[in-house]
């Protein structure tokens, strides 16, 4: 069992159809498991679900929502497994969501952080093994005038296990 903590972007509907139609054709590892999302913190494993909630809590009062707008495509290779991920990246509201990861992994979760892994705020929509597929799909994407603007408005703290996603908690930001 795993703890993370992601982040359900409020978009369009007309954007959500679209994400949801591409990775429905491009995302075999996470499709049918959980919705776009953000991962704001990298699952942990020896984590009570209270204490990362509380620490969680703790950690992000007083941020506020993240306003971003998606703008470009990027690849990016699994740190774990063997696949290449096409991902959605933002231009406005990278730094904040850059600035929350920080926070987050303050303290209790200082020890987490992996620090051979460069956080790039993202949402996942397609994974090859094959790198140079990985990267003509993101080629075609970035060809797109791709402007997807959303906010994100709360955290969730999740717990996978058994392939499932289950919400813990749901923490606001102002």
């Amino acid at each position: 069992m795993a703890l993370l903590v992601l982040g359900y972007p409020k978009i369009d509907k007309k954007d959500y159809n679209w994400i949801q139609k591409y990775r429905k054709s491009n995302d075999g590892l996470y499709f049918e498991i959980v919705e776009p999302h953000f991962t704001i913190v990298s699952p942990v494993f020896d984590f009570e679900e209270q204490d990362l909630i509380d620490e969680i809590q703790e950690k992000a009062s007083g941020t506020s929502v993240i306003n971003f707008e998606l703008r470009c495509a990027m690849v990016n290779k699994d740190a774990v497994l063997d696949y290449f991920h096409v991902n959605l990246i933002p231009d406005l509201g990278f730094s904040s969501f850059i600035k929350l990861h920080n926070k987050l992994y303050k303290g209790n979760l200082a020890e987490y952080l992996r620090l051979n892994v460069c956080f790039i705020p993202h949402i996942g929509i397609g994974n090859t093994k094959d790198p140079l597929e990985c990267k003509e799909q993101v080629d075609k994407l970035n060809e797109k005038d791709i402007r997807i603007p959303g906010m994100l408005n709360n955290l969730e703290v999740v717990k996978f296990s058994n392939s499932t996603y289950t919400s813990l908690a749901t923490i606001p930001l102002r």
